[in-house]
């Protein structure tokens, strides 16, 4: 079969389980000790993240962290911004709950010292922008 032929083959097959349940179900052998990330352990964390290409996507792509246990670093959402190299403090908050719910119940990102995203904002064309209404209150 030829590549073309690949593109048209109809897949019959079923998923065994929905994404949903996949997630849920997952398991594996992390664990997670209830100690303080030192600092320089978080630096060098982000510097490794934002040096290597595969991490470091080309578009509007941020670096969200939800600290939990990070020496001198207070619990919260922060924005990583590697120009400066710093955290910019979103909301300051523990957001462990919210972050397992968040996870379908995954226990497991609510006893970490500190769980990274990666926020894509996508280009949207121009005639699409619309402006953001002021925000009172």
């Amino acid at each position: 079969m030829c590549s073309s032929d690949l593109r048209n083959a109809k897949d019959t097959r079923q998923p065994e389980m929905s994404v949903e349940d996949s997630i849920r179900n997952r398991r594996s052998a992390r664990h997670f000790e209830d100690r303080v990330m030192r600092r320089d352990a978080l630096e060098w964390i982000l510097d490794a993240a934002v040096a290597h290409p595969s991490l470091n996507p080309v578009g509007e792509v941020e670096l969200l962290l939800a600290v939990h246990r990070i020496a001198d670093v207070a619990s919260g959402l922060y924005r990583y911004e590697p120009d400066g190299a710093r955290l910019v403090l979103l909301r300051k908050a523990d957001l462990r709950g919210q972050l397992v719910r968040s996870c379908l119940g995954q226990d497991k990102v609510g006893r970490c010292a500190v769980a990274f995203f990666r926020v894509g904002h996508p280009p949207r064309p121009l005639s699409t922008v619309v402006p953001k209404p002021a925000r009172f209150g």
